[in-house]
């Protein structure tokens, strides 16, 4: 069922492990939602199968521009990245299956987290805790990186008058306004396709997913903040149709005061974009990572 949360709690004890046989999952509880599966969603990504603590996190896909030149006129070639994210609390032990090339070494970012990972054959094993944040580059490239956040456990809000909660699955929602005090919850499972305003106090909030992938280029942002104290926590956007050379970026805020940084409007927030000299950017506002 489309979005279905799974709760596995790990029984076995800690292991140190070999490159030849990984560890025992660890103690501790994962939340995984169910693939969504939709022609104007981003796809599956069919090059990494990844597992949190035994469980199928679904990983999708985004693209990036495979070259950090530009030239003038000439748009740089694309491929894709693959990402994913789960819900956990205490150790947990990932796996992440290789399917497109042979697995020789792997780097994990930040280098600051210090995860050193098993390798058997084209399985790489490691283990995480809850709100933290990688990149899982393979055999030293930085092609066809997997980015993957373990996200602390967080409930749903309930729909009232104010609040509207996106069911799981897919959404194809337009241009949505958000009057003053409202809020949007897009929870773990649930990929949105639209465009928000934001006025006073309105906040976007959740595990799920923003994405533009089938807007042309140039025809919007898909959040536009224009009222002070917008609040947008814990979603990731992908495809912007707008460029991502200011700061600004897929999130455009106007008229907030200089008391609110960029930390109190976006915590925890992942922004994949590749147009022209972009890239391949993830921001990760509480992490701190940029990669």
């Amino acid at each position: 069922m489309p979005g279905t949360r799974t709760a596995l709690q790990g029984l076995l004890a800690d292991s140190a492990g070999t490159p030849s046989q990984p560890p025992a999952p660890p103690v501790g509880t994962v939340f995984v939602a169910a693939a969504v599966v939709d022609a104007k969603a981003p796809a599956i990504h069919s090059d990494f199968a990844v597992t949190a603590n035994g469980l199928a996190v679904p990983v999708y896909s985004a693209k990036y521009a495979n070259s950090y030149a530009y030239v003038s006129g000439v748009n740089p070639s694309f491929d894709w990245l693959g990402f994913c994210n789960f819900d956990c609390d205490g150790e947990v032990l990932i796996t992440v299956k290789v399917s497109n090339r042979t697995v020789t070494s792997v780097k994990i970012l930040p280098t600051a987290s210090r995860i050193t990972p098993t390798i058997s054959g084209n399985t790489i094993s490691f283990r995480i805790t809850a709100n933290q944040h990688f990149e899982v580059q393979v055999n030293g490239s930085e092609a066809n990186p997997l980015y993957i956040s373990a996200n602390p456990i967080a409930s749903t809000p309930a729909a009232d008058a104010n609040v509207t909660v996106y069911t799981p699955g897919f959404h194809d929602v337009g241009s949505v306004t958000l009057a003053a005090g409202k809020t949007i919850v897009i929870p773990d499972g649930c990929i949105v396709s639209g465009q928000f305003v934001l006025n006073n106090d309105c906040k976007i909030l959740g595990r799920g997913i923003i994405t533009n992938v089938n807007y042309a280029w140039g025809s919007g942002k898909p959040i536009i903040s224009y009222g002070a104290n917008s609040r947008i926590s814990g979603i990731t956007i992908v495809d912007s149709p707008g460029s991502m050379s200011r700061c600004g970026s897929p999130i455009i805020a106007r008229s907030i005061g200089s008391k609110y940084s960029v930390g109190e409007i976006i915590p925890m927030v992942s922004i994949f974009t590749a147009l022209r000299t972009d890239g391949c950017t993830i921001a990760l506002s509480v992490a701190g990572m940029t990669a």
